[in-house]
């Protein structure tokens, strides 16, 4: 029997009654939420660490566990140096930690996030020029990693491609904040970052439109993090 961890965009926990309680895998992480004198209480845990918090919820609405994107640009940085030589190209795949939100959707009201639990892998960084975003390392693995799900990350497939007269070091690949996860293989992923290399930098290539206009394949601020 197949006991690997799948990840879901959205789970849902149902309030439960008084003495009931509710228990949810997510990944290779459980969740606990049971009532309590004034309220419910909820536990988070990873297995190594865990977090308590204390709820206030109305009688209609729904409270469920989704995992999000960063919701700040994110630069990854291969662990492993990726070179990519003249007119060569070079494709793989790359892990992004997802975060645990915990959000409330009220009775015919939109929801809100009540509270989201960051993933110790990611590092908050400022820089000039490009405001607050993350920073993450990451293996480059050459086929989709199907251990991913057990690490409560996202796949990110890249393909980079070196239009330079020099060999291109990739330093980082970057994640756009408004970027969106979906689901494959018992697990997450982004959709493809697929750039162009010249000299120092990257910029997302350039695409066709059935009507003829020219597309990048990810918003021109995707590179504006790992400057």
């Amino acid at each position: 029997m197949d006991h690997a961890p799948i990840l879901r965009l959205s789970t849902p926990l149902p309030l439960p009654s008084r003495g009931g309680l509710v228990r949810a895998r997510c990944g290779p992480c459980e969740a606990l939420l049971e009532p309590v004198r004034g309220g419910f209480a909820f536990l988070w845990s990873d297995g190594r660490t865990a977090q308590r918090l204390h709820l206030g919820l109305a009688a209609a609405g729904e409270l469920r566990l989704e995992l999000r994107p960063p919701g700040e640009p994110v630069a990854v940085t291969p662990q492993e140096p990726v070179l990519v030589a003249p007119a060569a190209r070079v494709r793989g795949y790359l892990l992004v930690p997802v975060v645990p939100t915990l959000v409330w959707q009220p009775a015919g009201g939109e929801p809100v996030a009540l509270h989201a639990f960051a993933p110790p892998a990611l590092a908050a960084e400022w820089r000039s020029g490009a405001g607050h975003g993350f920073v993450a390392t990451s293996p480059w693995c050459a086929r989709f990693p199907a251990r991913a799900a057990s690490l409560l990350q996202a796949v990110l497939p890249v393909r980079i491609r070196n239009d330079g007269p020099r060999p291109h070091d990739v330093a980082a690949v970057p994640i756009e904040r408004d970027s969106v996860l979906h689901a494959c293989r018992g697990g997450l992923a982004f959709a493809v970052a697929d750039l162009v290399a010249v000299g120092d930098r990257m910029a997302p290539r350039q695409r066709n439109r059935p009507d003829g206009t020219r597309t990048n394949s990810v918003p021109a601020s995707f590179l504006e993090l790992p400057a």
